[in-house]
């Protein structure tokens, strides 16, 4: 079950990054919301 939950996790993880990513491309506040995550992430 352990086994599961983390691929599921994963999955997830990656699913929510491709989506970040594509709404990003088709956004035009993309690099408002990266300096704001790059900024969080110091």
């Amino acid at each position: 079950m352990r086994t599961t939950t983390t691929n599921l996790k994963r999955i997830v993880a990656l699913f929510s990054e491709a989506l970040m990513l594509y709404a990003c491309c088709i956004s035009r506040c993309c690099k408002l919301f990266f300096a704001k995550f790059m900024y969080l992430c110091k």
